[in-house]
């Protein structure tokens, strides 16, 4: 799924053959989607999936074979800048509306559908990826102080609305984006922490989130979190085909005794550990940023390989939750020193961190609550960009990913159930000695070269460090190719 847009931009004709989708064009907007519909001085974009379609289209006078463009249309129509409030699902929308000089674009309310967005003066542009707006020219490439310490300070989780570069922005989950003669703003029509911290909310468990998926066959990547509970579930509810990264003797035993509980077929993928680091190289390419990395390469060659015979997956997530998963890969100790010194990373932290606790109305009167406030803010952040992530990497392997995290119901559910769910399933799977290996040499050919493009900001001696040492960082290894990966593959320019 690609989409892309352009407001009151002098270079629309530019983007045009930059998707594969629908272009559709009015003066100097447009808009390139596979659901698009225009008419008179509107044009109306709106991809994903709309869980409420029927009753919307039914409240609308419309009928039920409404496109989601046609019904999006006489929403906004309806009720002009606050339509997104009536959408429930992952849609992703936007209206050009020429006679009043407007744009609006909504997220979904879990965030589970990337929107990338970049203004300019007057003129405003959006995307489905980083990548379009750098190709339509609506964005530079810089990445400045912010942008470093996105990189290297926030676990590739990064800050709620920002991205590393430093004329792109993401849209969070529950906003959305009106550009107009008074400029542009950002306003939340929906919190998903809000919500999960309602007293009277309603519990939206695994068996709730399975009821809504169709009667189909699935490929199941397995874990120990989610994704396990959902093996026991998903029997009542149609028939699964189950994948699982091998692992140690023991773990490996646990899932073909829960395959055999199941009578479904399983496969235990071992990762190719002569290529892991060009995993790590390619989901950057799809992602658009550096992710959390090895859980994401371990992910994508099953992907493809499960997408061979099955257009949709299911997969888990509880990784986002977890705490020790969030703050693992710091890596501040491989800037140089003057680079470290000049972006005050764990001050520009300390700001992110008290903008979100005031925007959302976290209070704290003691050391516990406050460590709460900040997971629930992390794991939020958290949780969005994995889901964004899996989306994305799905279409680049060819099929569809459904994760209980792209429900705005269950999400909160987690979020405000966050004490119950402390340390209840397996940390992160291990990677075998060859994929060790294999990051070790890369890293070290990395650390050997001299005109690599994370050199701006790291020193190479502190990777020789880190790769000398009794027990190296794997993960923090793994992050920094990639980070030089996106670098490279991006043209990003870094100014210190």
């Amino acid at each position: 799924m690609q989409f892309l847009g352009m407001f009151r931009h002098v270079r629309t004709s530019h983007a045009q053959g930059l998707t594969k989708e629908m272009f559709v064009s009015l003066g100097q907007s447009a808009v390139s989607a596979h659901d698009v519909f225009a008419q008179g001085g509107l044009i109306v974009m709106a991809e994903g999936e709309m869980r409420n379609r029927n009753t919307l289209a039914r409240a609308l006078k419309l009928t039920y074979d409404a496109s989601m463009s046609l019904i999006i249309t006489r929403a906004y129509r309806m009720w002009g800048a606050d339509y997104p409030r009536h959408i429930e699902g992952n849609v992703v929308t936007a209206v050009i509306d020429r006679t009043e000089d407007r744009m609006i674009l909504s997220s979904d309310r879990a965030g589970a559908i990337g929107v990338y967005y970049a203004w300019r003066g007057r003129s405003a542009a959006f995307a489905s990826h980083p990548e379009l707006l750098l190709k339509m020219g609506a964005a530079g490439r810089k990445i400045a102080r912010e942008g470093i310490c996105e990189l290297f300070a926030t676990s590739g989780f990064f800050t709620p609305g920002k991205t590393s570069f430093q004329d792109i922005r993401m849209l969070e989950g529950g906003c959305v984006l009106i550009a107009d003669s008074r400029g542009m703003r950002v306003k939340r029509y929906y919190s998903l922490i809000s919500e999960s911290l309602k007293p009277e909310k309603a519990a939206f468990g695994i068996s709730d989130y399975l009821q809504t998926l169709p009667q189909a066959e699935y490929a199941l990547f397995l874990s120990s979190g989610l994704s396990k509970k959902m093996a026991h579930e998903i029997k009542e509810k149609g028939s699964a085909y189950l994948y699982h990264v091998k692992g140690s003797k023991d773990e490996s035993s646990a899932f073909l005794a829960l395959a055999e509980d199941m009578n479904a077929p399983i496969e235990l993928e071992s990762p190719r550990a002569e290529s892991f680091a060009d995993a790590l190289k390619e989901i950057v390419t799809h992602a658009g940023f550096p992710g959390a990395g090895i859980t994401e390469a371990l992910l994508f060659p099953m992907m493809k390989e499960a997408f061979r015979l099955f257009p949709k997956a299911l997969t888990g997530g509880m990784g986002a939750f977890l705490q020790e998963n969030i703050s693992t890969g710091n890596l501040l100790r491989f800037l140089k020193k003057d680079v470290f010194l000049k972006i005050d990373a764990q001050g520009y932290l300390r700001d992110r961190y008290n903008d979100l606790t005031d925007q959302h109305h976290l209070s704290f009167d003691d050391e516990e609550s406050e460590a709460r406030a900040k997971r629930i803010l992390l794991s939020s952040a958290a949780a969005q960009r994995y889901a964004s992530r899996m989306r994305l990497l799905a279409g680049a392997a060819g099929g569809e990913i459904q994760t209980p995290l792209m429900d705005e119901r269950f999400l909160s559910s987690m979020i405000g159930n966050l004490p119950d769910i402390e340390n209840t399933h397996a940390p992160e799977e291990k990677l075998s000695e060859e994929c060790v290996l294999n990051i070790v040499e890369e890293a070290t050919e990395l650390s050997e070269s001299e005109d690599q493009p994370i050199f701006e900001a790291v020193d190479p001696k502190a990777i020789k460090r880190e790769l000398e040492s009794e027990h190296a960082d794997t993960p923090g290894l793994a992050r920094l190719i990639q980070i030089n990966s996106f670098l490279y593959q991006f043209e990003a320019e870094l100014t210190i």
